[in-house]
């Protein structure tokens, strides 16, 4: 496969290197390739799918006023999610999905939290980690990230509860968390996400009653919390508050009890 660059390189060298792979520049909110030798600067680079293998480079900080930032599924490529993306403070959408990263996804760095990497782009929207080996805990730094919309953090080796400062992220409306190896409750802060429209908790360890307080998520329409260990029966709550629910899914799970009558309420449904 194609190699990632892998020397110390300044935009225009991005700029000449990207070009080789297909990419290109665009003038920021204008369809026009630009030369980042005047004016322009790299906005948004896709190196999705191109056999990629080696590392992310350091050098990727560079890349200042980058919008979006997607290298999903190049299966070769390894290592760990450089913490000089963190120098990419314009950045909306971070998108790694389907490679072979591995190690924490906030690595140590000089960040307020003392965590570096993705935890320093407050303007982030769209962060996808998703299918590849990270490992340690799901940070709760993630907090910081108070405009994200987007979070996939789903096929990991992510260890650890769910933390509850996710709550704090009152623009989520997808959250991904599924197939990893969390244990504990599901954090019931979990039902701040106002906007929230799709949770995937399923294929984890987590274990207690399911939170009543999911029952606020008013435009959720997608529940997933299978193949966990939960106990108890489904809270009243839901049936009056998930009114939009088209989906939820609890199987394999240790949960009893009566269903409530209250479910009769959630007309979306399907069954």
């Amino acid at each position: 496969g194609a190699n990632f660059v892998d020397r110390s390189l300044d935009e225009r060298d991005w700029y000449d290197g990207a070009s080789r792979l297909g990419v290109r520049c665009f003038r920021s909110g204008f369809n026009e390739i630009i030369d980042p030798a005047s004016e322009g600067r790299v906005r948004k680079l896709n190196l999705a799918e191109n056999g990629l293998d080696g590392t992310i480079p350091p050098d990727i900080g560079l890349l200042a006023d980058a919008e979006e930032l997607v290298i999903r599924w190049n299966l070769l490529l390894t290592g760990d999610l450089s913490p000089t993306v963190g120098n990419l403070r314009s950045l909306k959408t971070l998108d790694v999905s389907g490679c072979s990263l591995t190690g924490p996804v906030l690595p140590p760095g000089g960040g307020p939290t003392g965590s570096g990497g993705i935890a320093l782009l407050s303007g982030l929207r769209t962060l996808d980690v998703s299918y590849n080996f990270f490992t340690g805990s799901v940070p709760p730094e993630l907090s910081l990230l108070t405009d994200l919309q987007y979070l996939y953090l789903e096929e990991n080796m992510l260890e650890g509860t769910v933390p509850a400062e996710l709550g704090l992220l009152v623009q989520l409306e997808d959250l991904y968390v599924d197939g990893n190896d969390l244990t504990g409750r599901i954090p019931p802060e979990l039902g701040n996400l106002s906007f929230l429209e799709i949770l995937y908790l399923g294929g984890n360890a987590l274990t207690g009653p399911a939170p009543s307080e999911l029952g606020r998520l008013d435009y959720l329409y997608y529940l997933d919390l299978s193949e966990n260990k939960l106990t108890g029966g489904m809270p009243t709550e839901w049936g009056i508050g998930l009114r939009g629910l088209t989906e939820m899914n609890l199987r394999s799970n240790d949960m009893g009890g009566v269903l409530p009558s209250e479910m009769g309420l959630m007309e979306s449904l399907r069954v």
